[in-house]
Order: structure tokens, then C-alpha cells, then sequence
């Protein structure tokens, strides 16, 4: 039984997640609300990427093996964005260096299982603090900023590596007892994210951007990128301490992030022109027909899925 409810206990913080993945792509399109999106980023990715190295830790299967499938469904995806773009009239635009709109969580999955396979064996510690370094000084170069993604995805993989080397499980058992902690300390995180917004540049927590694009000084932006993974490592222990164990809603919707994910991004990018149109550029009438939208495909989907598992 515990088995059971630990399963679920991850696929209910992979629903959560999922969830606010969506919700923050929503504000970043439709309501540019500083305080929101900074709330959302300050640790919805790092706690989805901490669980893969989690997994990934414990996992018997060889991580290079996962690699094929993570491309396949790269090309597919850029393959995809660039037939409806051929097909609006907006000319041939694929760039496999360039991903589309969420594509590049798929070069970070790839990026992802080559370092586990790598670093198996090796010490977490000395790992992780070589993976943070590097960041922090990947984050003075310009021109890893778009190509591939590298310098996202860079920012991202102490993360990982983090999830793949600590004893989650214990964080996440002391996590439960406390709380209250728990809560407290992500109110007052946030809180204190949305007194300071104005002291730093909100977009240092998607690690996209270089120091130099932020308008930060190197030793700022070393200094703001090492803040960022304080925060967004305590609010990852926060998030921790809130979820629930027990089989709900979030259970299903955490076993199939990653399709939702792909479904969410690729309409996203595609049809939200055509969505605000439809509401007559109605932000809440859109959010509400794009919510429809990506249900409805999402359900079509993973109804085939289970569909063809049957007859298979």
C-alpha cells in the first residue's frame, strides 16, 4: 500500500506541475503580469527537472536507450510546426538548432540522460557543484543563449542532478512532517519575490538569456543566477511538503505530463492568434477556449494511446 501511494504521491506533484507549466505559459501570452510569472518560474521547472534526475537516479535502465525517443519526438514536433507554418503561407522555417515554443524541454531530456550516463558512479557533491559552476559561467557567453538551447538547458541540469544524487525520498518524508514549514516558507519566499520585483530582472529564472541580454554586470548576474537556485531549491522543498498521496485527479494527469506537455506547447504556438480572434481578443474567453482546446486533443490522444494498448 505505501508502494501504491508513493506512485501516486508523484504522479499527483507531476499533475500539480503540469498544471502550472500551462498556467504560466498562459500568463506569458495573454497576461504579462510580472509578479505571476515570476511566481510560476521561480520553481515550477526546476521541481519538474529535479524529479527527472530523481528517476532518472533510480532507474535500472541505461539512459543513452531513452534517447532515441526523446528525438524522435523533437523532429516530429519541429516537423509538425513547420508544416502548419508552410501552411498559413508563412514560408519553410525548420531549424532543428532553434526548437519551437517548449520543444527545447526535449533537448534538455536528451542533454539530461547523456550526463546521467556519465556521471553514474561519481561523486553528487563534486557532480553538482561542477554543474552549478558552469552555469554560472555559461551565463557570461552570448552565443549559447539560442542554438540548441544550450544555455537553458545548462542552467537547468544542476537540477537534475541534484534529484538524481540526494536522498529525495527522506527530503520529501521530512518535507510531509513539516508542513506548516512548508507553507510558510513558500508564502514568505514568494512574498518576498513580489516586494523585491523590482531589484532584479524577472527573466534570470528561465536561464535563457545571458547576463549581458539581462543588463547585468558579470559579478551581478553570478551573484543573481547563484540567488536563483537558493530560492527556487528552497521552494522545491517547500512544494514538497504539500502534496497530496492518496489517488486523485492529479494522479492521471501526472502520468501523462509529458504528452500534455507537447500537446499544450504545439497549440500554443499554433493557434493562440487564432483562439483571441475568436474571443474577440478577450483574454478570459481565450484562456477558457484554449483550456477546451487542449483538453478535448488531450483526451483524444491518450484515448488512442490506451486504445492501441489493448488491441496491442
Amino acid at each position: 500500500m505505501e508502494e501504491r501511494q508513493r506512485i501516486y504521491y508523484w504522479d499527483n506533484l507531476k499533475g500539480v506541475l503540469i498544471l502550472l507549466v500551462i498556467l504560466g505559459h498562459y500568463v506569458e501570452k495573454g497576461f504579462p503580469h510580472d509578479s505571476v510569472w515570476t511566481a510560476i518560474y521561480s520553481f515550477h521547472m526546476p521541481a519538474f527537472i529535479f524529479i527527472n534526475g530523481y528517476f532518472l537516479g533510480r532507474s535500472g535502465k541505461n539512459p543513452i536507450d531513452r534517447i532515441p525517443r526523446v528525438l524522435g519526438l523533437y523532429v516530429l514536433m519541429e516537423l509538425l510546426n513547420t508544416a502548419l507554418s508552410l501552411l498559413r503561407g508563412e514560408g519553410f522555417s525548420l531549424s532543428f538548432g532553434n526548437p519551437g515554443y517548449g520543444c527545447w524541454y526535449l533537448l534538455f531530456l536528451t542533454y539530461a540522460y547523456l550526463t546521467a550516463y556519465f556521471i553514474k558512479g561519481k561523486k553528487g557533491n563534486c557532480v553538482l557543484a561542477a554543474a552549478v559552476l558552469l552555469s554560472l559561467v555559461a551565463g557570461l557567453d552570448d552565443t549559447i543563449t539560442d542554438k540548441f538551447r544550450l544555455g537553458q538547458c545548462i542552467y537547468y541540469m544542476p537540477y537534475m542532478i541534484a534529484g538524481y544524487f540526494w536522498r529525495v525520498d527522506e527530503i520529501t518524508s521530512l518535507a510531509k512532517r513539516r508542513r506548516a514549514l512548508c507553507v510558510c516558507g513558500f508564502v514568505i519566499i514568494q512574498a518576498c519575490l513580489l516586494l523585491a520585483g523590482g531589484l532584479f530582472n524577472r527573466k534570470i529564472f528561465q536561464g535563457i538569456q545571458s547576463y549581458g541580454k539581462l543588463s547585468l554586470t558579470p559579478v551581478a548576474g553570478m551573484l543573481e543566477r547563484c540567488g536563483t537556485y537558493l530560492i527556487s531549491g528552497l521552494l522545491v522543498v517547500c512544494i514538497l511538503g504539500l502534496i497530496p498521496s492518496g489517488k486523485c485527479l492529479l494522479s492521471e494527469l501526472g502520468r501523462h505530463t509529458l504528452v500534455i506537455y507537447l500537446v499544450h506547447t504545439f497549440l500554443l504556438q499554433n493557434f493562440t492568434s487564432q483562439v483571441y480572434r475568436a474571443a474577440g481578443e478577450n483574454a478570459v474567453a481565450a484562456l477558457m477556449l484554449m483550456t477546451l482546446f487542449i483538453a478535448a486533443v488531450c483526451a483524444v490522444i491518450l484515448a488512442a494511446q490506451k486504445f492501441l494498448r489493448r488491441k496491442s
